[in-house]
């Protein structure tokens, strides 16, 4: 499969577009959590990463940069609830609600807890 020369070019290893994109992308977030999982293992017929890691992940005290070992195509094709990629990525969402969760609790218990 070809990749289209204005996208190749854009995803370039450090590439000024995706610094800018992240940038900008990290201004409407402010303080919201980001889990970025980046792809470790080259395509096979490029011999590199689609997206190297300087590319895909979010310098934010807010993100969490998880590798997977997979490239790009198969960074989320999963072949079951067994697989490992799967499982990262469910252990991982089951983590971020149990803090919404818990953030949720903590603030209604505080909100109580005050004399109106």
């Amino acid at each position: 499969m070809e990749v289209p020369r204005n996208v190749r070019s854009a995803l370039q290893p450090r590439g000024t577009e995706s610094f800018v994109a992240n940038k900008d992308f990290m201004g409407v977030t402010g303080s919201t959590a980001i889990v970025n999982f980046y792809e470790q293992a080259p395509r096979p017929l490029l011999q590199d990463l689609v997206v190297d890691k300087d590319s895909a992940v979010l310098d934010s005290e807010y993100s969490e940069n998880i590798p997977v070992a997979r490239d790009h195509e198969h960074l989320v094709r999963f072949e079951g609830p067994d697989d490992d990629a799967y499982v990262t990525l469910h252990q991982t969402l089951q983590r971020k609600v149990a803090d919404i969760l818990d953030r949720e609790a903590e603030s209604a218990k505080e909100g109580r807890s005050r004399p109106s």
